[in-house]
């Protein structure tokens, strides 16, 4: 069995953790034949409906946030559509694992959350101030919005407050 979250393609239900047991389980969560989408910070793939765009299923807002936040390359390029499944990886294709239980936690454990940031002049070091958030897709889309308006920042994470 590997443990993972789903992220419903609505914004109104919340994401919930989910047994899969194989590959049908995999697909039942998407609606669909899976395509995987790969991060490498944290080790987490991605899963979602293959023929989503193409069949014109509503944009993930949630999951395109979370996989814009960790893959800057596809940022502002690429969208996920439909419920997405978030599973742990070692990396590459087949390699699927549990999600990392520090992840788990921080999605469906954590109350408040805050964002650091690296800039171009220190970026050794995470700086943060004293805003909270309650909801983490709403906190990524804030770190998101952050990137592209402070220049000055060139990498942004999301932590527990």
């Amino acid at each position: 069995m590997v443990t993972g979250i789903v992220i419903p393609h609505e914004t109104g239900p919340k994401i919930f953790p989910i047994e899969f047991s194989d590959l049908a389980s995999y697909q039942a969560a998407v609606g669909g034949y899976i395509e995987p989408v790969y991060i490498e910070n944290p080790r987490i793939t991605i899963f979602a409906n293959e023929e989503g765009k193409v069949q014109k299923l509503p944009i993930n807002r949630r999951a395109t946030c979370l996989w814009w936040l960790h893959s800057p390359r596809v940022r502002g390029h690429d969208i996920l559509v439909g419920d997405v499944a978030l599973i742990g990886s070692r990396g590459g294709a087949g390699s699927t694992t549990s999600l990392p239980a520090d992840f788990i936690e921080l999605l469906l454990e954590t109350p408040s959350y805050k964002i650091e940031v690296r800039t171009a002049d220190k970026p050794k070091n995470w700086y943060s101030n004293q805003r909270e958030f309650d909801n983490y897709f709403e906190t990524t889309t804030y770190a998101l919005n952050l990137l592209e308006r402070w220049r000055q920042v060139c990498d942004v994470r999301i932590v527990a407050a």
